[in-house]
């Protein structure tokens, strides 16, 4: 690829600009250069190209200001001409020291405004000329300050960096909220994008969709959640100067013009039985599901348990459910710090366990494939998917499911909430006044685990 070069085993990339446009650049070096953080050819391209795309766009842009500065143009068509060409002039023949007035500021963003405007008088009805996203930025390095105004994927790789201590599924999500909700309809930031009417208009257009097409309550509040935490982010680096305090006052449309969210329901013991008894000839799911049924764990905390998880107690063997992380530090299971329990065996479940770890090749109790997170519950996942859709269950009634069906039935004996989440690893409410603070005896633990009764036809 052009511009990328491999160097004493590192990958850069270099653009040597020519003399001549030196003045009117960014940089104060003779060219370009950075080194990428690649390991191979593909891998540095890949990350080259919004560089590369961005030194290119600033030699235009230099390019652009040289030829007016040294040939301006004897004829000048109209009003609007006339006033891009002042502009340019304050913003380019700068020199790299002095900063750009307020005032020239102003102009710049009523020119902007102008730019924007459509017949219909909507300032954000029609897309930026050339000479805007050139000026935008340029504007900007000349004055020596935040942005005020971009294109919203301008740093939108750099963010998704950012969000690399987060699950690679979940960062992913972040980036296409943004990338496919939000940026269709505001292309770019701007002070006057992010007020609180045209945030409205946002979002009460999804009421406006099929009805089938409408995204839950929920899924909204994701999505305005998602830009807010991309622009705060512009703002912390001093990429963006813009005020989000107009999210706060953006309401949510009624249920009744949005999609209902899909509640996971519990399975109830006839149901469970099905599922036992159609899953028979596949030993490892059959076994996942009884292990779930006694222990309320979490699919992948279930696929992620090796031998030393397993603790031989004097009260009987122990589950030591921890959050599993990659070699990079990020989390493969385990939502928060809840999620470090022990849970006793359930008697149902003992022969289940003791079996697993006697016939363990690799030291996991169930033998899986990782995917490239490390995770290892997709494909007896999958399994149980199709299991459940081929005896008929409904859309909400997943692996899940069974965790539901565990604290419902423990609920129902009379246990304290408190207790119930320490088991099955959830958040605590009101922790500072909660009697379990500190935490349940092993003891108790087991005398909870063993309240788990199924009305099954046979043993298990």
């Amino acid at each position: 690829m052009k511009y990328v070069n491999h160097m004493s085993g590192k990958w850069y990339c270099r653009i040597r600009p020519k003399a001549h446009l030196r003045p009117f650049l960014p940089i104060k070096t003779l060219e370009y250069s950075k080194k990428l953080d690649a390991t191979s050819a593909s891998e540095a391209e890949t990350q080259a190209i919004p560089i590369i795309a961005k030194w290119l766009y600033e030699i235009q842009v230099a390019t652009e200001a040289y030829e007016e500065a040294v040939n301006p143009s004897p004829v000048i068509a109209g009003s609007q001409e006339r006033e891009l060409d002042e502009i340019k002039k304050k913003v380019f023949l700068k020199k790299d020291d002095e900063v750009i007035h307020e005032d020239d500021i102003e102009q710049l963003e009523d020119w902007v405004m102008n730019q924007w405007s459509d017949a219909d008088d909507n300032p954000f009805g029609s897309t930026p000329s050339k000479d805007f996203l050139f000026l935008q930025e340029m504007s900007i390095r000349r004055s020596k300050g935040s942005r005020d105004m971009m294109p919203t994927d301008f740093y939108l790789r750099e963010y998704r960096a950012f969000l690399d201590d987060l699950r690679d599924k979940t960062a992913d999500l972040y980036i296409s909220r943004i990338v496919n909700q939000f940026i269709p309809r505001f292309p770019y930031l701007y002070k006057k994008v992010v007020t609180t009417p045209l945030l409205q208009d946002w979002i009460d257009s999804y009421t406006e969709l099929p009805r089938d097409e409408r995204p839950s309550s929920k899924t909204l509040r994701q999505y305005l959640h998602a830009i807010r935490g991309y622009i705060d982010w512009l703002k912390r680096k001093n990429y963006l100067n813009l005020d989000t305090s107009g999210f706060r006052e953006v309401k949510m449309p009624r249920d009744t013009k949005l999609k209902k969210a899909i509640k996971v329901l519990s399975f109830q013991d006839t149901e469970l039985k099905q599922l036992l008894s159609a899953s028979e000839e596949d030993t490892c799911l059959n076994d996942l599901i009884k292990l779930a049924m006694y222990t309320g764990a979490r699919i992948e905390e279930l696929m992620q348990l090796r031998i030393q998880h397993i603790r031989n107690e004097a009260l009987g063997l122990v589950i030591s459910i921890e959050i599993i992380t990659s070699d990079e530090g990020k989390e493969i299971s385990g939502k928060s710090d809840n999620a470090e329990r022990l849970i006793p065996v359930h008697p149902e479940a003992q022969s289940i366990v003791k079996e697993r770890i006697k016939n363990s090749k690799d030291t996991y109790l169930f033998k899986a494939t990782p995917d490239r997170e490390g995770k290892r519950a997709n494909a007896i996942g999958k399994r149980f998917g199709r299991l459940k859709t081929k005896l008929g269950f409904k859309r909400n009634q997943v692996f899940h499911s069974i965790r539901h069906t565990v604290t419902t039935k423990l609920d129902r004996t009379g246990i304290p909430q408190p207790v119930i989440a320490d088991i099955i690893g959830h958040e605590k409410q009101n922790i500072t006044q909660d009697t379990y603070s500190d935490g349940i005896t092993l003891e108790y633990r087991f005398e909870v685990i063993n309240l788990l009764v199924y009305k099954l036809s046979k043993s298990i």
